[in-house]
């Protein structure tokens, strides 16, 4: 008789009890945070060894016409509505009601990296990069990310998407930037932010223990942007792309660069980045700053030298 393998300790759906705030056990977890963090691998976790429901959601703020409307359009360049959307609607119907206790996990990571993981994830929302079954060339690629993307997004981010559901500043609440991960309750409410840079026992452990679980770990990780249709045209952008001093500094002086990370982890952030460069730039020739492959004459080079000055502009926004 065939048999399929089984695993040898498949996980355990654990009860809640009080969380390490003395709170009732959560109805409900949400892992809540901007695009592209990495959080794949804690909500899949969850899913598997909590018995509550578990979602994971992007946009929760209650005045977005998806919440509010009957039968609400589909977002610009989409047929339905995103599955995360639809898993908010029924957290924000079923749970999201004052003093019905619930855990919201929100990871954070590098703020640069997340920045080009989630244009890359959201190319739907730039047409002209994808028509006709294709790619456009690096250079419209480069300067649609420099001139379009929302560089400051995640900031934003916890004033729409925390601030206004939930009444809670993140940023008014200390932060253990040097062990990675902090928590808080707000009324039956628990809330655990943490770097997704940390390793899996770490983050494992800052959610066992706002818990209160026997144990918890970590399922593999998904999700990952270079497993994606868009892989080969990603990493050709990330081999393109050199990011100027001007750039870097003010993206890693936004709150929440500043707010969740060490000045000495921001500067590793930056080393890498520049390291980078350096790097593409000693094996490339006749390209500037802008990429890989990149005339330095025409219209791209004329965007390209203009671009210090709306680095400054696009972070006074």
């Amino acid at each position: 008789m065939k048999t399929t393998h089984q695993p040898t300790n498949p996980p355990i759906q654990q009860t809640l009890g009080e969380t390490r705030y003395g709170t009732p056990p959560p109805d409900a977890i949400s892992v809540h945070q901007v695009g592209k963090v990495g959080s794949q691998s804690v909500f899949r976790a969850l899913q598997e060894q909590v018995d509550v429901p578990v979602y994971q959601t992007h946009v929760l703020n209650t005045t977005l016409r998806y919440f509010n409307e009957e039968e609400p359009a589909p977002p610009a360049g989409c047929d339905a509505l995103p599955p995360h959307v639809i898993r908010a609607q029924e957290l924000m119907s079923r749970f999201l009601q004052p003093g019905r206790p619930l855990a919201i996990i929100t990871p954070v990571r590098d703020p640069v990296a997340r920045n080009i993981s989630g244009f890359f994830q959201n190319l739907n929302r730039f047409p002209h990069l994808i028509a006709d079954g294709g790619y456009a060339p690096m250079a419209d690629f480069l300067d649609t990310f420099f001139t379009q993307w929302k560089h400051r997004e995640a900031d934003d981010w916890f004033k729409y998407n925390y601030l206004q559901p939930f009444g809670v500043d993140v940023f008014t609440h200390p932060f253990n930037r040097e062990r990675g991960y902090d928590s808080f309750a707000d009324g039956n409410r628990v809330f655990l932010l943490m770097q997704m840079e940390l390793d899996d026992a770490t983050k494992a452990e800052a959610v066992r223990s706002l818990l209160g679980l026997r144990s918890f770990s970590l399922a593999e990780r998904v999700n990952v942007s270079g497993d994606k249709p868009y892989a080969e045209v990603y990493k050709a952008f990330l081999d393109a792309i050199r990011l100027e001093r001007g750039y870097l500094d003010e993206v890693y002086a936004t709150r929440v660069a500043e707010h969740f990370y060490t000045p000495e982890q921001l500067a590793g952030f930056r080393a890498t980045w520049e390291q980078a460069a350096v790097k593409r730039g000693a094996g490339s020739q006749g390209t500037t700053h802008a990429g890989k492959g990149v005339s330095t004459s025409g219209p791209a080079a004329k965007r390209d030298r203009g671009r210090s000055g709306w680095i400054r502009r696009l972070f006074r926004a």
